[in-house]
């Protein structure tokens, strides 16, 4: 049987960095110890560097499945928060859409600050966490993250809810909803760029809040 002290050889940093916090070292005392050498033994190597940064911090594609379940599931809440409330709001000028963009931030906001992880974010295998010491975020942060959407949400809501009979307010109210739409694309190009201009992948919403996104 291979001895574990050659098999550590074999580990990328990520897997060393996660046997070193999963071994129980009082169960396993020799094995943790023999891990914890391997890293120091490498931690500075720029080899093993590299991958540990791409293994751990590359995350776009999971990040992209992530926000893509997450709309979905948005989705299929808005719908059945639409039809649960039009009952009860008679002529209220609203719709699913405008249900969707105020839920979607606050769903974002709540599950990041209480577990660092959408529904989406989970099922993907990736979790935010504080920069640069990579612990749990606090509300501040959270909401900072979704400072954009929530902005957005507080103007994009009402305009959309309003109608009117009156041709320039109606001209004006689609200029502003385009602006709107146009500035979204606009951040969503900038979270592009500054994701893929670092080694980490922070986007624009990190460096805003102070985070990072990681595997687990």
């Amino acid at each position: 049987m291979e001895d574990y002290e050659e098999k550590l050889k074999r580990f990328s940093m990520l897997e060393l960095v996660d046997a070193i916090n999963n071994i129980d070292r009082e169960k396993f005392p020799e094995r943790h110890a023999q891990a914890q050498k391997r890293y120091e033994e490498i931690k500075n190597d720029p080899a093993f560097l590299k991958d540990y940064q791409a293994a751990k911090y590359h995350t776009g594609w999971k990040r992209f499945w992530a926000m893509w379940l997450d709309g979905e599931i948005l989705s299929a809440g808005a719908w059945l928060a639409y039809f649960g409330l039009r009952p009860y709001v008679g002529g209220m000028p609203f719709s699913n859409d405008s249900i969707q963009n105020f839920l979607d931030p606050a769903y974002t906001i709540w599950l990041t600050y209480a577990f660092g992880q959408t529904l989406g974010k989970r099922i993907c295998g990736v979790r935010v966490v504080s920069y640069p010491d990579e612990g749990k975020i606090n509300f501040k942060s959270a909401l900072l993250r979704e400072i954009f959407p929530v902005a957005s949400a507080l103007v994009y809501v009402p305009l959309i809810s309003f109608s009117t009979k009156n041709t320039t307010l109606g001209m004006i109210r689609d200029g502003i909803v385009e602006t709107l739409n146009i500035g979204a694309f606009a951040w969503v190009l900038l979270e592009i760029v500054t994701m893929l201009s670092n080694e980490k992948r922070r986007a624009l919403h990190d460096k805003i809040a102070g985070t990072v996104v990681i595997k687990v």
